[in-house]
């Protein structure tokens, strides 16, 4: 993924805390679902673009946010992104993907009682927010 990244000139920027407490998940499924976020923002960014990856604690729960600098979403396209095979009009053409990453990683993440959201703006970039509890049984 940093090759990607290096092949687009975008700047990867990791916020962690080191006092971040552990989160009791399923770590392969929660770095499946960090890999897919991160992965979509180096994709649908700008050439010279960042990608920032931010955790924090929220309450009781573990915030990870990742946010690019990227085109943005068209509004109409949001209601449906977390649909199966759900690819945005406009970028369909210029990126590879399947349609299937975002339904997947909301999947994990409702799976560990936790939610996502996302954030955008035309023309100003993206934000995905996953919210996990701390301490959660998981499907």
């Amino acid at each position: 993924m940093q090759s990607k990244a290096d092949e687009e000139n975008i700047q990867v920027e990791i916020d962690l805390p080191a006092d971040l407490p552990e989160l009791e998940a399923d770590p392969n499924k929660i770095k499946q679902v960090i890999l897919n976020l991160l992965s979509n923002a180096i994709k649908y960014n700008r050439p010279n673009g960042t990608v920032t990856l931010q955790a924090k604690m929220v309450g009781t729960q573990m915030q990870l946010t990742v946010r690019d600098t990227g085109y943005g979403i068209p509004e109409e396209a949001m209601q449906h992104l977390f649909k199966k095979f759900f690819r945005v009009h406009e970028t369909e053409d210029k990126v590879a993907g399947t349609g299937l990453g975002l339904s997947i990683s909301k999947q994990i993440v409702q799976g560990h009682r936790g939610t996502i959201e996302v954030k955008s703006k035309s023309g100003e970039g993206t934000s995905f927010i996953v919210r996990l509890p701390l301490h959660a049984a998981r499907d």
